[in-house]
């Protein structure tokens, strides 16, 4: 009987609401953030589409070495050109981008009631599923496999932008 109450907590305690910490909705509590984070990522995006670099690599360009997002504003340029597989050859990632802006754009710009109302449900989803420490785990993983794997394809990214952007 005992085994029984027990295996109850331990479901009970796995299906808590609560299992992991916002890290994004935390992060664009902030307005001023969330509005940085927005401006900087869809300026960089579209000045790229002109070959023109707002936000050069910080990694790259002080240690030599390839970021996680290494790739990421070149694979926008293709997406916004609609050229979606070179898109995702250039960085797996690129899917995530838009839906993240739009994410941003609703925490950070909306009146203080709907943004208050929208960041509480983003701290809820994040806390159920821990979805953006998922997605930063896995970004992590597709990058390191990316250095280890598929050198020369990170080689090729590198390489082909002189201004060494993210």
């Amino acid at each position: 009987m005992n085994s029984s109450i027990q295996e109850m907590s331990e479901i009970r305690d796995f299906a808590s609401p609560a299992r992991f910490h916002p890290i994004l909705a935390v992060a664009l509590a902030k307005r001023p953030t969330g509005l940085a984070l927005f401006v900087l990522g869809t300026l960089n995006m579209l000045t790229g589409l002109f070959g023109i670099s707002i936000l050069p690599c910080p990694l790259m360009n002080l240690t030599g070495f390839p970021c996680p997002g290494c790739g990421l504003t070149r694979a926008c340029e293709l997406l916004l050109r609609f050229e979606w597989q070179q898109a995702l050859h250039m960085h797996a990632f690129v899917l995530f981008i838009i839906p993240g802006l739009i994410v941003i754009f609703l925490a950070t710009v909306p009146r203080e009631r709907f943004r208050r109302r929208f960041l509480t449900w983003l701290a809820a989803v994040e806390s159920r599923t821990g979805v953006v420490a998922v997605i930063l785990v896995a970004l992590v993983i597709y990058w390191l496999l990316r250095l280890v794997v598929m050198p020369e394809n990170m080689l090729k990214i590198v390489e082909n932008n002189p201004l060494l952007t993210f």
